[in-house]
């Protein structure tokens, strides 16, 4: 399962002939994050990865993403619920 929400990111173009980055500003683009694995838990935070991409292009690194864990639900089922309620909030 996965989810998509606009967000405002800093662009850069790349010259990679010549290693020169190019400031573009802020562009609002759709992001799909989608839930990838736990890595952590010990008790109270859980610890997940995300496989993140912009219009097909997925990141080099997974999204590494923590979050409350109360114990009442299977943490698998609630990972991209959390992230996404997070984002929100930015």
């Amino acid at each position: 399962m996965a989810f998509t929400i606009t967000q405002k990111l800093s662009k850069q173009s790349f010259y990679k002939e010549i290693g020169v980055y190019v400031d573009e500003g802020v562009e609002e683009v759709p992001v799909t994050y989608e839930y990838n694995s736990l890595t952590g838990y010990d008790g109270t935070t859980v610890s997940a990865t995300y496989r993140v991409s912009i219009n097909g292009a997925v990141a080099s690194e997974a999204y590494r993403f923590s979050f409350e864990y109360s114990g009442d639900a299977n943490p698998t089922s609630v990972a991209e619920e959390k992230l996404k309620a997070f984002l929100e909030t930015l």
